[in-house]
């Protein structure tokens, strides 16, 4: 029994340690209204999110997931990760709507009566690209998650998930952070 332990320890550590690639199953759709159901849709993606950077005082992100039910989909967002979607109801599975790409950001300038100026990089949001094939194949899903700093609740919250009415590939988030929001800042 020991040997076996130590074995199962081996192997999860060195799974652990593996790139793996991500593989998207979308389950089947019990939903549709003549009483058939769709094909399993399987989707592979070597889409690994890009490293961490930004301000390293929220890399605590990093790990967590947040949940957001809005229309007939749940959402589940994950900073420096990925975003995924999938019905609420009749379906297993998920559909990949964005994998971690890079902060979306804005320098600021001040002048100062000496003639210097100093300048400021603000950390608005990320972009989540590279999703699931959508509409005709020649797009793929991607989603803009927009921050919310000094959210007056005292918890994260996904205070919305939309649809791009110009691009139904593309979503939009809006993240409620209760952080300062000098926290979301460096100099540049």
């Amino acid at each position: 029994p020991n040997i076996c332990w130590l074995l199962l320890c081996f192997l999860f550590r060195h799974c652990l340690a593996s790139k793996i690639n991500v593989k998207i199953v979308e389950g089947v759709d019990f939903k549709v209204n003549d009483g058939s159901f769709s094909e399993t849709d399987m989707t592979d993606t070597e889409a690994d999110p890009d490293p961490l950077y930004g301000p390293e005082s929220l890399y605590f992100m990093n790990g967590y997931c947040f949940a957001k039910t809005s229309g007939r989909f749940d959402y589940s967002i994950c900073p420096f990760q990925n975003v995924t979607q999938r019905r609420s109801i009749g379906q297993r599975g998920h559909t990949l709507i964005g994998v971690w790409g890079n902060w979306l950001t804005t320098l600021n300038t001040t002048n100062h009566p000496n003639g210097d100026y100093f300048q400021t990089r603000h950390y608005n949001g990320m972009r989540f690209v590279d999703g699931k094939s959508c509409g005709d194949g020649r797009q793929r899903y991607s989603t803009v998650m927009n921050i919310k700093c000094d959210y007056e609740k005292d918890d994260f919250e996904v205070v919305e998930v939309e649809e791009d009415v110009s691009n139904p590939c593309n979503f939009k988030i809006l993240l409620g952070i209760p952080l300062p929001c000098s926290l979301f800042q460096s100099s540049a």
